[in-house]
C-alpha cells in the first residue's frame, strides 16, 4: 500500500512537516484522511491562508486543500 504525506503550510512558511507519512490503501483514502485532519485541527489554527498539501510516496503533490471550515 502507498504512503502519503500531509503537511500544513501558511502563506510564508511550513507549519507542520509530516516526515513519517501514513500508509493508506489509495488516493481516495488519502483525500479522506486529509479532510478529517483539517476538521480535527481547525480549532488549533486561525490563519485563513493555511493549506494542507497531500503528497504521494515520491513527494509529488496530489492536492492542496484550504484549511477552512466546511460549509454546512
Amino acid at each position: 500500500m502507498p504512503r502519503y504525506f500531509f503537511t500544513i503550510h501558511s502563506a510564508d512558511h511550513l507549519i507542520e512537516d509530516d516526515q513519517r507519512g501514513v500508509v493508506l490503501p489509495d488516493d481516495r483514502a488519502a483525500l479522506s484522511h486529509a479532510e478529517h485532519a483539517i476538521n480535527e485541527r481547525q480549532s488549533e489554527h486561525d490563519d485563513p491562508q493555511l493549506m494542507m498539501f497531500v503528497m504521494d510516496d515520491q513527494h509529488v503533490t496530489l492536492w492542496s486543500l484550504p484549511f477552512v471550515p466546511a460549509c454546512a
